[in-house]
């Protein structure tokens, strides 16, 4: 979901991958319903929008139309053997909350054989195929 923004947004500017790298390509981008839902989630938050393109949740579904509209961008369904290995990364002996998302897109990306690519550096402890990017 790390492209999010740049495909939503007329004014954003794409971030650095690091450094020698000034670009990000978006790459076709397969959404999930968690991605889905995080995404609607952003699109309607003050604190992750600027203040002018905060948007209602009619605004944010006609941004996620448009998103499907865009060649690079398709729903996955959820895979039938997903559950098992959501388990095994859920696996926790501690309440864990913030946990939950992080697992089931960990498993949703090996059980479908995707790379993960986020801006989150605490998915490394979870996941070994992961693209972590520079904010």
């Amino acid at each position: 979901m790390f492209g999010w923004r740049s495909l939503t947004s007329a004014t954003y500017t794409t971030p650095q991958l690091g450094r020698g790298s000034s670009t990000l390509k978006i790459a076709p981008a397969r959404v999930s319903a968690d991605t889905q839902i995080g995404l609607l989630r952003l699109l309607t938050t003050d604190a992750v929008m600027r203040e002018d393109e905060v948007l209602s949740q009619v605004g944010a579904w006609r941004v996620y139309d448009r998103w499907l509209e865009d060649d690079r961008v398709f729903f996955l369904e959820e895979p039938p053997n997903l559950e098992p290995r959501f388990r095994t990364f859920s696996h926790q002996q501690r309440a864990a909350p913030k946990d939950w998302s992080d697992s089931y897109l960990c498993a949703f990306a090996e059980t479908v054989g995707l790379q993960l690519v986020t801006f989150d550096r605490a998915l490394s402890t979870k996941s070994r195929d992961l693209l972590i990017l520079a904010p």
